[in-house]
């Protein structure tokens, strides 16, 4: 079999509606099973990291269930959620920035805490957990001011510096930004809502939305699956549970856990063939230089475009100064 029947071969498998339906179920049980044997543990660490899987897991399966419900433009705004859970984690993983992500809760808990004893009559305010915890959080808040004198506290940089910062800038340019218009109903996305028809235009029903906007809809179903795989990876290597169960799943989806072209992390054919041999096999392939001559760009930022130019000019000069010898 020849590199254009595995290509057919492998993207057959993708498209496969059983495929991807068993992917999903994969994911939600690996994901229930991380839930069920899961317990609150009192460091910053396993907090952050707790809160943002239990985020992730209970919008995956709202994700599911609009995009089975056809209510897709609504599931878009979870499919940005998860992004953003995604580049969070990502960020908190390799920054090792628990503490100052746990901690930063007690600015917001007091800012809201203030709003509504400004806004609201006290007697309903002193219901709320946060009147409960009040001196708490004002005793954290003047920690955090003391800590930020000596410069012992991090503010948490927005989540496009996190993006940058963890690898993910093209995941947050070319996925999470755009959703934003349906987050904030920006009149750019009138025509996701409707339909035209023999009748002529007018706005889509469930019945029609789906049908409106397949090939959206497989984008999302597939971007949405691969970020809630990539979290349910990290919360595994973070925390180190249930590694068994996620190497078996690799294993028998091999193929969906090679192929990414969503976070920024495999941009050309090359690094995806050698994704899918690593995770095959467990093995790294050696890089083998004719592969070059081959390799196809699918994501590009500005530095991978440099990149991907002075390499494809570095092998014609090597390919032209060899036609020179032969001439000579």
């Amino acid at each position: 079999m020849g590199k254009k029947e595995y290509a057919g071969m492998i993207k057959g498998i993708l498209n496969d509606p059983e495929y991807k339906v068993s992917v999903i179920e994969n994911l939600s049980d690996l994901s229930t099973e991380i839930i069920k044997g899961m317990h609150y543990n009192d460091n910053y660490k396993s907090r952050a990291l707790n809160m943002l899987f239990v985020d992730a897991y209970k919008t995956f399966e709202s994700f599911i269930l609009l995009m089975e419900n056809r209510q897709v433009n609504s599931s878009t705004i979870l499919m940005r959620k998860i992004i953003e859970i995604l580049i969070r984690m990502e960020y908190l993983s390799i920054s090792n920035q628990f503490e100052n992500y746990c901690r930063s809760k007690s600015n917001d808990q007091a800012k809201i805490l203030s709003s509504l004893l400004s806004s609201r009559p006290v007697k309903y305010v002193t219901k709320t957990s946060l009147w409960r915890e009040r001196y708490q959080i004002i005793a954290e808040c003047k920690k955090i001011y003391s800590d930020k004198q000596n410069g012992k506290y991090l503010e948490m940089p927005n989540l496009d510096k996190m993006a940058e910062y963890s690898g993910l800038y093209i995941l947050y340019i070319e996925k999470y930004s755009p959703l934003s218009k349906f987050v904030h109903s920006n009149i750019s996305i009138e025509n996701f809502y409707l339909f035209k028809d023999e009748e002529g235009l007018h706005y889509s029903k469930e019945t029609d939305e789906v049908i409106n906007n397949e090939d959206r809809v497989q984008i999302m179903l597939d971007d949405t699956m691969y970020c809630f795989y990539k979290i349910i990876k990290r919360y595994i290597e973070e925390i180190k549970v249930k590694e068994i169960q996620l190497k078996k799943f690799e294993e028998k989806f091999f193929i969906f856990a090679s192929l990414d072209l969503i976070t920024g992390n495999i941009k050309t054919n090359v690094d995806i063939t050698k994704n899918i041999i690593r995770n095959l096999t467990g093995e790294g392939l050696p890089t083998d230089p004719e592969d070059e001559k081959y390799e196809v760009l699918f994501l590009e930022d500005n530095l991978e475009t440099l990149r991907h130019d002075w390499t494809k000019l570095e092998r014609l000069v090597k390919e032209k100064e060899k036609e020179l010898n032969i001439r000579k």
